[in-house]
C-alpha cells in the first residue's frame, strides 16, 4: 500500500508539470492539479492510536468546479488502551475520498472565520486563483480496518471494520509563496460504520466502547481537515 501511495503521488507530481495553467476571461488563473496531504491524519486516533499516511489531488474542470480525490494507508502506532481507547494490539487498513468543490471567488477572509480558526491567519496574503479562496462540497469516503485485539485469556481475535460517509464541507484554500498550497475545511455529516469480529468469544479486555466488536449503524460525524501541498 505504501509503495501504491508514492507511485500514485509520482503520477500526479508529473501531471503537475506537464499541464499548463487555465487561463479565464476574468483574468484569473487556476492550476489543472493540486497535490496535498492532510497533516491532520498524521495525528494519531484516540481510539485506536491510528495514523493515515495520505495523497491527495485535486482536478480543476471549470466554472470554479473541481474534483478532489485521496488515497490513505491506515497504520497504528503499536497497541492501545485506556478509557477513552479501544483495547487493541494493532490496526492497519486502506482509505479513499471523492470530494466534489464548489470555489465562490471570494478571497478576502472574514475575520470571524480567522478568529473560529485559528490557523486560517496563516492564508492571508495569498495568490488569488480560480481554485483559490472559500469553497464549498460535498465529500464520501470508505474506510476498511482491520484490527486485532484479544480476549481476557490472551486469545487473539480480529475485528473488520468498513466505514462509509458523507460530510457537507466548507473550506479555504490559497497559494503562497513558492506555490505552497494550503487547504483547510469544516465538515459536518453522518458515517455508517459495520464491524464484525471473527472470533470473540471469552470476556473482552476492558474499555469504555463495548460495540467496538460488532456493530452496524449510522452515526454524526464532524472532520477538520488541513492540507499542505504544490
Amino acid at each position: 500500500m505504501e509503495k501504491l501511495i508514492l507511485l500514485f503521488a509520482f503520477a500526479c507530481w508529473t501531471g503537475i508539470s506537464a499541464q499548463p495553467p487555465v487561463n479565464n476571461k476574468d483574468s484569473l488563473t487556476a492550476k489543472k492539479i493540486t497535490v496535498t496531504t492532510s497533516l491532520t491524519d498524521y495525528i494519531p486516533r484516540m481510539t485506536l492510536e491510528t495514523k493515515r499516511y495520505n495523497i491527495g489531488v485535486e482536478f480543476y474542470v471549470k466554472n470554479g468546479k473541481s474534483i478532489y480525490t485521496n488515497l490513505g494507508y491506515i497504520h497504528s502506532n503499536g497497541s492501545a488502551g485506556g478509557f477513552f481507547k479501544v483495547s487493541s494490539l494493532g490496526t492497519q487498513g486502506m482509505s479513499m475520498e471523492v470530494e466534489g468543490r464548489h470555489y465562490f471567488k471570494k478571497h478576502r477572509i472574514l475575520p470571524a472565520a480567522a478568529i473560529i480558526v485559528m490557523p486560517h491567519l496563516l492564508q492571508y496574503y495569498s495568490k488569488e486563483r480560480l481554485n483559490t479562496g472559500y469553497y464549498t462540497g460535498i465529500n464520501t469516503s470508505y474506510q476498511y480496518s482491520l484490527t486485532q485485539r484479544e480476549t481476557s485469556n490472551k486469545d487473539p481475535y480480529y475485528v473488520t471494520q468498513n466505514n462509509v460517509g458523507l460530510l457537507a464541507m466548507i473550506g479555504y484554500q490559497c497559494q503562497k509563496k513558492y506555490k505552497l498550497i494550503i487547504d483547510q475545511s469544516i465538515g459536518l455529516g453522518v458515517v455508517f460504520v459495520h464491524s464484525t469480529s471473527s472470533n470473540s468469544f471469552g470476556l473482552i479486555t476492558g474499555n469504555s466502547y463495548g460495540n467496538f466488536n460488532d456493530f452496524k449503524g449510522i452515526l454524526p460525524n464532524i472532520a477538520y481537515e488541513f492540507r499542505i501541498g504544490f
